[in-house]
């Protein structure tokens, strides 16, 4: 009965129920005991057989009451947990800090300096002045208007016009310090020297190239000449600087070697009495 009362005490404290069983056990055993064993007064071992049962109930109550109460508080914490912000926010992801961005200097501005004035256009016939440039264009112009004739007497209208302009354009008759190319050079049977020197596409002052030609002009250049050593040693393709005075033709201050009126007018070869020849 002792084991009995013991066991009901511990049964109905919370924290110390699972001690009820500890002296339940033992007081049922016992009270069985003692209900079949002679000379135990009965009322005892009944009421301890009684109170170890129930304090044995109580204990399974009580346990069974607290492992609720445990259970359903954690689930109430895990539920809580998950429905607060803290827990329903996704972890932040880690970012790769992004480049701050340098500081780069700028280049410095080039130094300019001042523009230098532009240099005459250059080509294979040289540098050549202004008046040898108008000289030229003259001849250019005229030829493409040639080719829009009809007819003869305007052709030859034409070229008159054309060599009024360039007479205009000497002035005196004579090409100083114009540039070309030697086109041909060489010396006739008495060692005079003749040249031809192309100051345009298809367009050349030269020196007759033989004496029967040459017996009026006396275009061909004479060993004694300051200029003719210096002559000797150049090439056809050479660049030269020149000075010529035109030998005059009928009615006009140009004389022409061509042939033809046609090809005078096309590709003009003008004859002229040079008194200075240079390489360039």
């Amino acid at each position: 009965m002792v084991l009995g009362i013991i066991a009901a005490v511990f049964a109905i404290i919370p924290g110390l129920s699972f001690g009820a069983w500890l002296f339940a056990i033992p007081a049922i055993i016992l009270g069985i005991i003692g209900m079949r064993k002679s000379g135990v007064p009965r009322g005892r071992a009944t009421a301890g057989l009684i109170e170890g049962g129930a304090a044995m109930v109580v204990a399974i109550a009580v346990s069974i009451a607290s492992a609720g109460a445990s259970s359903g508080g954690f689930e109430d914490g895990v539920d809580a947990a998950r429905k607060s912000p803290a827990a329903s926010a996704k972890p932040a992801e880690p970012s790769e800090a992004a480049p701050k961005p340098t500081k780069t200097s700028k280049p410095a501005a080039p130094k300019t300096s001042a523009a230098a004035p532009a240099a005459a256009p250059a080509s294979e016939y040289g540098t050549q002045p202004a008046d040898e440039q108008a000289f030229t264009k003259s001849i250019v112009d005229t030829r493409a208007a040639l080719g829009d004739a009809s007819t003869d007497l305007q052709r030859s209208q034409f070229v008159r016009n054309r060599d009024t302009a360039l007479c205009a354009t000497l002035g005196d008759g004579t090409a100083t310090d114009w540039t070309g190319k030697i086109t041909s050079i060489g010396a006739n049977g008495e060692g005079k020297a003749y040249v031809e020197i192309e100051i345009a596409d298809d367009v050349t002052i030269k020196t007759w190239n033989n004496a029967f030609s040459d017996a009026v002009d006396q275009t061909l250049i004479d060993p004694s000449a300051p200029f003719f050593n210096g002559l000797v040693a150049m090439n056809e393709g050479q660049t030269v600087k020149f000075t010529a005075a035109m030998v005059p033709g009928d009615g006009s201050c140009l004389s022409k070697a061509n042939l033809t009126e046609t090809f005078y007018g096309l590709s003009p070869e003008f004859v002229a009495k040079f008194s200075n020849v240079v390489a360039a």
